[in-house]
Formats: structure tokens, sequence, C-alpha cells
């Protein structure tokens, strides 16, 4: 069935999308009512104080202080559909940190780590709940205990002096330190998670950090979540998507890899000495704790 849109009808299309939005805002603005004995900037119709970010060349955090010196340590601000409360207490971070946590624990639904990951699977971004808690539960006592950090030691020992000597090669040349520590970086947690390097460690590293920048970036359609087309419309949906895929294609990989039988000498004498994060994660797969696409969340926290 094909879709025939009347030329006259296509300049009229951003004014129809405009007017639908405004609407929305309208509806949306009756019901955050609640937000309204907050002290905050005044926000404008449809798009809220989205217009202050204007000014946020020189980092939010500089913006945020400004504005708590203007309106106090507990501030609304409504960005588009979206309401956020900024504390910019000692104290008050201590009651959200610490006294209130569990009311503040749920992570927002965000469409770069909706895909990325693997529909909010990951330790950092699933919602609070028992799958959550679970997950932090087999992070800390398998990958993060006393024991197992101490036993990466020579890891960590191994990696670095690889770096430093590395930088001393290159003696009066330029270098990409960045690039250099991300790779050292990725070497000992792979080794850690893995128990052995992988040969995609550059593909790797060059897929997270895009990622890094794809999910900390603005994107209009996580401020205007009731606008389903609008990922289609923005172009986010794709990008997103197209870097799931790069995802998928180096994880499997390495998943795969690790999976198929091996000899003991493919191994490193050190990464033979101790049970891989990743031998962790397949066993609670196998018995249907978690999924391959949790294992991938998971594993890309990790990494």
């Amino acid at each position: 069935m094909e879709l025939n849109i009347p030329s006259t009808l296509i300049p009229l299309l951003p004014f129809l999308l405009f007017l639908y939005m405004f609407i929305k805002s309208q509806s949306i603005s009756k019901s955050a009512k609640s937000y309204s004995h907050f002290p905050g900037p005044k926000p404008l119709p449809l798009i809220g104080n989205l217009h202050l970010m204007l000014r946020a060349s020189s980092g939010p955090h500089r913006l945020f202080r400004d504005l708590a010196a203007a309106h106090g340590p507990l501030m609304h601000l409504q960005l588009g559909e979206l309401h956020f409360l900024i504390v910019s207490s000692v104290d008050l971070a201590k009651q959200v940190m610490r006294t209130h946590d569990a009311n503040f624990a749920n992570r927002p639904a965000l469409l770069a780590s909706e895909e990325i990951s693997y529909s909010s699977t990951g330790v950092g971004s699933s919602p609070y709940g028992a799958y959550w808690r679970q997950l932090r539960k087999i992070c800390s006592a398998e990958l993060l205990n006393a024991k197992r950090v101490q036993s990466f030691r020579s890891i960590r020992e191994e990696e670095s002096m690889n770096l430093c000597e590395w930088i001393g090669s290159r003696d009066g040349w330029p270098i990409d330190l960045s690039e250099r520590l991300y790779l050292a970086l990725y070497d000992i947690t792979s080794r850690a998670a893995v128990k052995a390097k992988t040969g995609e460690r550059e593909a790797m590293v060059s897929i997270i950090v895009e990622s890094l920048k794809l999910a900390s970036g603005f994107m209009m359609a996580d401020l205007y979540p009731s606008i389903k087309l609008l990922p289609l419309i923005s172009g986010a949906r794709f990008k997103t998507r197209r870097m799931r895929r790069k995802l998928d294609e180096v994880l499997d990989g390495i998943i795969q890899h690790h999976r198929a039988p091996r000899n003991s000498d493919d191994d490193d004498d050190d990464d033979a000495k101790f049970e891989g994060f990743l031998d962790i994660l397949l066993k609670f797969g196998k018995d249907g704790t978690i999924t391959t696409d949790n294992i991938k969340a998971v594993l890309l926290v990790c990494v």
C-alpha cells in the first residue's frame, strides 16, 4: 500500500506537528501541577525551559549554579514535556542519595539507553526492581569482591607497564594519549571479564566512545516521549539502531569465541588462574536467569 501525500500539504506538516506538540504540552502542563510549589524559572509554552540551555555553552553545571543562586538549592526545570528537580545542596543531595534513595532510584527511559543497553537491561540503565537487584548481587559478589579485585592486580600492573613503555618509546613524538588510555583500560577490563584480550579492541573502543557521545548527547525525542514518530522524524532511531547492530556484531563474536572449546595454552598464565566474569554470566544464562541480550548489556558496562 502506497501512502500519497498531496504536495500542497507538505508545507503544512511542520505547522501541524507544532500544533500537535503545543496541544500536547498544554494537556501535560495540567498534570504537572505537583511541581508548581517548587521554585524555578518560568517555563514557556511547548519548550518549557529549553531556551535556557542555549546559555549552557560553558557547561550545564555552571548554568545550574547560576539558576540555583537565583531560585534556591531545590529547583524545578521543565525541558520539553519532562520535569526535573535540580538539587544543588549537599544536605539535600544526601536526602536524595541516602535517606530517600529508593524513591529516586529509577532511571529515565531514554532512546539511546533503550537501544544500546539492550532494552535498558544494563546495570546502569535498568529500572530499579528485582532484576536490577539481581544484577547488583551478581556484580558485587562475582566481580567486585575483594578477592577477585586482588586477583586482577597482575593484569592492572602489566597493562599499566605496557602503557608506560609505549609512551616511553614515543619520546619526542606527539601522541594521542586519550586513545591509548582507552585501549589500556579496555585491555584491563576485557582480560578481567573475558580472560583474554580480544581482537576487536580498536573497533570496540571506537564503538564505546561513539555510544557514549550518542547517549550523553541532546535528543529531542527524549524530551517529547508522547510523540511516537519523533524518533523516526529526527533520525534518532536510525542512529541508535545502527549503533546497536555494531555492538551486536562485536559482542556476539566475543561470546561465541568464548563459548568455543579452547586449549589451555590459548590463555595467558595469569588470566588462566581465575574464572572470567563472562564465564559467570554464561552460567546464569544457561539456567535461564538472564538472557543473551542481558549478558551483552552487562558485558558492555564491564568493557
